[in-house]
């Protein structure tokens, strides 16, 4: 088996961590690891971590940012630590959402998926319909709909979801995407794609090289660090990014 590394960023998870939930999946497959990365929480989300760590410390790593970076940095800093991280064999470094709104078990999808096709990125896609189990807050649900239509445009590419907190890299890109900090707070994985893009020759190989996953269950855990005004900012990011990366 392939071995995998999830990067799972922490910000006051503290009523949110389902440590049984982890515990349960890394003893199931152990050619997983996990590193949490805790974005300096001031509740016992780092408590907690260490922990759950100490049950199984030779699949599990902690990431302790000094200072709060976001969940950009803290993704970014977690992804280069187990790219260089000494004797590991990571195959496909990821990350995942600490609420697991997206259930651990996708990885599993994931990575078959991503091993047959030999792709550089597969993504969960929370598309609503028929036969699935997407749980989304109405408003959130329609706001997302108006931001990954303007993604998808800017993009040039037919994709559904940019934003689904679910993602798994092959090892090779990681690097040329994570190297520089993202320019945006709130929308880095639109940044991702971008900066995806621009590894690879021609817009046909560089879409051979996704996958757009959909999500069977998916469920919208309360206490997310978004706020609906949020959403207030992101077509002035949207902006800064096209015109950052524009070919």
């Amino acid at each position: 088996m392939i071995e995998i590394c999830l990067i799972v960023p922490c910000y006051n998870e503290e009523s949110r961590l389902d440590t049984n939930a982890f515990e349960t999946f890394i003893d199931k497959n152990p050619n997983i690891h996990i590193c949490f990365v805790n974005d300096e929480s001031s509740d016992k989300t780092l408590s907690i971590l260490q922990q759950l760590c100490t049950k199984i410390p030779t699949n599990t790593h902690i990431l302790n940012l000094e200072s709060n970076s976001g969940k950009a940095e803290a993704i970014r800093r977690g992804m280069l630590k187990m790219l260089d991280q000494k004797n590991n064999n990571f195959e496909y470094i990821g990350f995942w959402d600490a609420d697991l709104a997206t259930p651990l078990d996708d990885v599993l999808n994931f990575i078959k998926i991503a091993t047959d096709r030999n792709l550089s990125l597969i993504f969960g896609s929370r598309i609503l319909r028929i036969g699935g189990n997407i749980k989304r807050k109405r408003m959130r649900h329609f706001l997302g709909r108006v931001f990954a239509t303007l993604a998808s445009t800017l993009l040039q590419i037919p994709v559904y979801d940019t934003q689904c907190g679910a993602k798994l890299f092959k090892r090779d890109v990681i690097a040329q995407i994570f190297e520089k900090q993202f320019i945006s707070y709130w929308i880095f994985d639109v940044e991702i794609f971008f900066r995806l893009s621009l590894l690879f020759s021609s817009k046909k190989v560089f879409l051979d090289s996704l996958y757009e996953y959909p999500l069977s269950k998916w469920t919208d855990v309360s206490g997310s660090k978004i706020k609906l005004s949020d959403y207030l900012h992101i077509p002035h990011e949207l902006v800064r990014i096209f015109f950052k990366y524009r070919k």
